[in-house]
């Protein structure tokens, strides 16, 4: 958490006015025009540039096991966004992505398209009940998603979270009609509180924050999201919004 502050405080003027306006739904001046030349392009380097990286072994198993999904373009593409058409960085995504989905999910769930609940090992069903994170039905007005976490109802690992987070951002970047939310990013709202018997620390606000910059910062360096905005809220705040 204090890295992140330290990061933002080491940013240029313009990187800061950058991200600010992302945070409330704007776009930068300087976003990429996505042209049909461009995707093309960018498509045939990355395949480039995944294969001059030495150490890829999940990559190369799920490129065996299910080559249809791994080199799909609509799969790819979505990393090229997150990354905004930055070849390097997005072929390291997609190597880190499947090394890090061996991990969550383990090797005999790991290598399917996307992620399903079927993918979840058993005990991390009730916080799938209990709805650690909801993707919610509508967009900001940036036409980002939202992800929607009361913590107080949730009870589970941080590997668990990571887990929901993966589904959430499946659904929301592969299962839309349209290709806008990996264009745009998505937002995360969270309320704090501890749900009883939790070791997870929810008590305060900042310990909420600094456990979503964890969330994210494993998430983003795999997952081909943007995150534009994190936004977290004392539990009564909620109560009061939906009592309205």
């Amino acid at each position: 958490y204090d890295a992140l502050h330290q990061e933002h405080a080491s940013l240029s003027a313009l990187e800061k006015h950058r991200i600010a306006r992302q945070r409330h739904g704007v776009q930068p001046e300087d976003e990429v025009v996505e042209t049909e030349e461009l995707v093309s392009q960018s498509l045939q380097a990355l395949d480039n540039a995944i294969d001059n990286i030495p150490e890829k072994e999940a990559y190369e198993t799920a490129l065996f096991i299910i080559p249809e999904h791994v080199e799909c373009s609509k799969f790819r593409l979505a990393f090229l966004r997150a990354d905004r058409f930055q070849i390097g960085r997005a072929a390291q995504r997609i190597v880190t992505y499947w090394q890090r989905k061996v991990e969550l999910f383990g090797t005999e769930r790991a290598f399917t398209p996307y992620v399903n609940i079927l993918d979840f090992p058993e005990d991390d069903y009730e916080a799938l009940v209990r709805g650690g994170v909801k993707l919610l039905p509508d967009r900001d007005g940036g036409g980002r998603a939202m992800l929607f976490s009361f913590m107080r109802d949730y009870f589970g690992s941080s590997d668990t979270m990571l887990r929901l987070m993966w589904l959430m951002i499946h659904v929301a970047l592969f299962d839309q009609d349209d290709d806008e939310i990996q264009k745009n990013g998505v937002v995360i709202l969270s309320g704090n509180g501890r749900p009883q018997g939790s070791q997870l620390p929810f008590d305060s606000l900042r310990e909420t924050e600094r456990y979503w910059y964890y969330i994210c910062h494993d998430s983003q360096g795999a997952l081909p999201m943007k995150t534009a905005a994190v936004h977290c809220f004392p539990p009564n705040y909620w109560a009061m919004t939906l009592n309205e």
